[in-house]
């Protein structure tokens, strides 16, 4: 029963993905149509790679941290804490440099029929949409930190933030207020006042 609470917060991230992928594509069918979602199609396949990335990171140091625990390996969790953070910082500045600048070609890749409204929709999408890069990233390893320093009841507040209790309503109001826009804001919005959280939690473990 431990084990499973302690393992609540990846249960809540996996599941948000896939209903948080309905959402998004409601939304676009509504504000952009046919080629909306298809160009949603085209970031959630990025974002894949480039959340496994930082999703890598933060499992590569979960034995480590989980092996270091009490006040005799605080200094070494908090090293791996802080080479972790710097890393996935790091690669989200690398990654979103490539997606700035090579948004379009990027897209292009996935448009075998040329539709030029839809390379327009999905390269201005990745331009807002992953600047969530620079909070995800943090967001991704704090909850995993949090988790392998036995402190589960954070690192499920976080998950269900970034799944269900902040995207949902940002998605709708964001949407409401800009329109396409505002959907692609949604999701870095969302990262964004979690990673606050994140911060502060890291601050007391």
């Amino acid at each position: 029963a431990k084990a499973c609470i302690n393992g609540s917060s990846e249960l809540m991230s996996n599941i948000s993905m896939s209903l948080v992928g309905m959402l998004y594509n409601l939304q676009l069918l509504k504000y952009a149509g046919e080629d909306g979602v298809a160009a949603y199609g085209v970031l959630a396949n990025i974002a894949l790679v480039l959340i496994a990335i930082s999703t890598g990171i933060a499992q590569g140091i979960q034995p480590i941290v989980s092996s270091h625990p009490g006040k005799k390996g605080q200094p070494v969790r908090h090293q791996i804490r802080c080479y972790a953070l710097l890393t996935a910082l790091l690669l989200a500045l690398l990654s979103y440099a490539v997606i700035f600048l090579l948004a379009d070609p990027i897209a292009d890749l996935f448009n075998k029929d040329q539709n030029t409204a839809l390379t327009s929709i999905a390269a201005d999408g990745m331009r807002i949409y992953f600047t969530s890069l620079f909070f995800s990233g943090i967001n991704i390893v704090a909850a995993v930190f949090l988790s392998s320093t036995d402190h589960p009841k954070q690192a499920f507040i976080l998950s269900l933030l970034r799944g269900f209790l902040l995207i949902i309503p940002a998605a709708f109001l964001l949407a409401h207020l800009f329109g396409l826009t505002g959907i692609w804001m949604s999701l870095p919005v969302t990262e964004g006042i979690v990673c606050i959280f994140s911060l502060l939690f890291l601050k007391k473990v």
